[in-house]
């Protein structure tokens, strides 16, 4: 009797051994397949924690970079210039208005996802040379484990050319940003810049990025003014700036916006003057 319960454990236990093998092997190659399809997609993909840790990307294999050793975090892999300043993303004086930290934080905090969040970035070439692009971002919401995580997609779109206008955003007010986009994004792509020079850059350049409005406040435009009004001239750009005080009034140059602005009010303002400078 006791041969045959051994013999018995003996083929369980090879059963078993069996298919965890086969089942290894499937798990292996799906592993394997969606890897292939995460490296040969076109966008730049990520899977962040709520730290801003990169845990898989294919930005390895898609930009045939390699992996220097830097650290983890979404700036450093994607070489920001000013995460590659810092040593860490989110360590240096510029990432507190960075708008793609900022999106990237507030669908953590909601649990939700977002689309088509655009921005200006600079990002080191070769020999340590920054180079200025502009960059699409989405992120999808997920759960892993009972952990907060984000798939983010990061794409290229410097030279994209898309039928729907386009707005110029500079503010140091970060939360600005939100609202500007929730508000007129149907309409617009609201590419958000986060400084003096990747807004001068693109100015410079108005018939290639074809703006329908530049969308500024009051704290940058009084430091700034000048160097706008030298690169905007005839109002072929229709400038807006956001203001706490209500005792300033609309110029030749610029047009003063509520910080408590409605949304539908915003997006009729920006239309009316944005549709007479065409």
């Amino acid at each position: 009797m006791t041969i045959y319960v051994l013999i018995f454990v003996t083929v369980v236990t090879v059963g078993l051994f069996v298919v965890m093998y086969f089942q290894g092997r499937k798990n292996v190659r799906d592993v394997q397949q969606m890897r292939a399809i995460i490296d040969h997609q076109d966008d730049y993909t990520f899977l962040l924690d709520d730290g801003f840790h990169v845990k898989q990307t294919n930005y390895y294999a898609r930009g045939n970079v390699k992996d220097e050793g830097a650290p983890d975090l979404l700036g450093n892999v994607l070489h920001c210039k000013n995460a590659h300043k810092a040593g860490r993303c989110g360590e240096s004086e510029e990432c507190h208005s960075c708008p793609v930290r900022f999106v990237v934080g507030k669908a953590f905090e909601r649990h939700k996802g977002f689309d088509g969040m655009e921005a200006c970035m600079e990002i080191m070439g070769t020999e340590d040379q920054a180079v200025d692009v502009d960059v699409e971002v989405a992120g999808h919401y997920v759960e892993l484990d009972k952990e907060s995580h984000m798939v983010i997609n990061v794409r290229d779109i410097t030279i994209a050319k898309e039928l729907k206008p386009k707005i110029l955003f500079v503010s140091d007010r970060i939360a600005l940003l939100d609202k500007v986009a929730r508000a007129l994004g149907d309409d617009y792509r609201v590419l958000a810049a986060d400084n003096l020079h990747q807004v001068m850059l693109r100015l410079m350049n108005l018939d290639t990025y074809q703006f329908s409005a530049l969308i500024t406040d009051d704290s940058f435009y009084n430091k700034n003014a000048s160097v706008l009004k030298m690169l905007v001239k005839d109002g072929q750009l229709p400038v807006y700036v956001f203001t706490s005080n209500d005792s300033v009034s609309d110029d030749d140059f610029a047009r003063y916006l509520p910080m408590n602005i409605g949304m539908d009010e915003l997006i009729q303002r920006v239309s009316a003057f944005s549709s007479c400078s065409d």
